[in-house]
């Protein structure tokens, strides 16, 4: 059987860069009985159900993080005892952390890559999971899910008016910053009312990380690994969240663990020190790091809570592991 026959693609017609030509092109490779466009979780679920029946040994999924979270996620919830298939990444959405990893950047340069077999690989990487039984590769609290908040809030507002193609890059988030989210961080100093998290340790082994990704402190099960003041906590397997921001730059040192990192930092200084936050870079006293194999989290508060680059609410504690079984995704660079 031809490379070409074993190989469907998920195309959500939400993501970004999603439209007619991309379809078009997609569809010049693939068969298009193999090419499933949905855009609903309903949808979603009857595609990734026929995927499964017939057998496809690969599946790429044409989006940005949620898509491919929601792939997994069914994925988990109807393979039952079948084999997964093989995940690829297309790169068509908004955030693309994951493809960052795998993905040329050029869609259709990637899936002819594969169907001709030009080159690929697999990449093992482990998904996280909360207590909801919610897969993902990277999740935040604090400040970041706040600003995703705004993001999605100033999106909202705008609607599809003549600013909508600038508010949807990455443009978008650093006017949600600076127009909403630091203005409520100010008030909330003025006010003095402070972040707490307490974060323990609930796996087998846990350490402190230091400068240049070096071990340092270890932690048995059920030791305390931070309490105090914090602006943002981001944890995941994955170094990067959406638009290539390196914001976990240890998380693919220490396999079957995820890095975990309390930041703490006022706004005069989370300014000064963000773009070295952003390009994984920064090393002081800002940031402490910590790679796990499970943790419970509380907060002093509800807080927002985002999760693949996805707002999730607000949640004031949380349990978060490592899965034990990584999953294959296709490397195309």
């Amino acid at each position: 059987m031809s490379q070409a026959n074993q190989v469907a693609v998920l195309l959500n017609r939400n993501a970004k860069r999603v439209n007619d030509r991309v379809v078009r092109n997609v569809h010049e490779w693939v068969p298009s009985h193999q090419v499933y466009s949905t855009g609903s979780e309903e949808e979603a679920t009857a595609a990734v159900r026929d995927i499964l029946d017939r057998g496809y040994t690969s599946v790429f999924a044409g989006g940005g993080d949620g898509t491919v979270m929601g792939l997994v996620n069914t994925l988990k919830k109807e393979a039952g005892d079948r084999p997964w298939p093989r995940i690829g990444v297309l790169r068509l959405g908004t955030g693309n952390a994951l493809a960052h990893m795998v993905s040329t950047g050029a869609p259709e340069d990637d899936l002819r890559a594969f169907l001709t077999q030009q080159q690929s690989d697999d990449l093992p990487i482990s998904m996280m999971e909360d207590e909801e039984g919610t897969l993902f590769p990277f999740a935040g609290v604090g400040l970041d899910a706040q600003v995703l908040n705004d993001y999605n809030s100033l999106k909202n507002s705008i609607g599809k008016g003549f600013a909508a193609p600038i508010v949807n890059t990455v443009g978008g988030y650093f006017a949600a910053a600076f127009t909403k989210t630091i203005p409520r961080r100010i008030g909330r100093f003025v006010q003095r009312k402070g972040m707490q998290v307490r974060v323990r340790s609930t796996g087998d082994q846990a350490f402190k990380i230091g400068e240049n990704g070096v071990v340092q402190d270890f932690y048995e099960e059920g030791a305390l690994l931070y309490e105090g003041p914090f602006s943002m906590l981001a944890t995941g397997t994955t170094p990067y969240y959406g638009y290539g921001m390196k914001i976990l730059p240890f998380a693919r040192r220490y396999p079957s663990m995820f890095q975990l990192r309390v930041t703490n930092a006022n706004v005069a200084k989370s300014l000064a020190i963000l773009p070295r936050i952003w390009d994984g870079t920064y090393q002081g006293n800002a940031v402490t790091d910590f790679a796990a194999e499970s943790v419970e989290i509380e907060f002093n508060e509800p807080l927002p809570y985002q999760v693949g680059g996805d707002a999730s609410g607000y949640r004031q504690s949380l349990r978060l592991r490592v899965c034990p079984q990584p999953m294959n995704l296709i490397r195309l660079i």
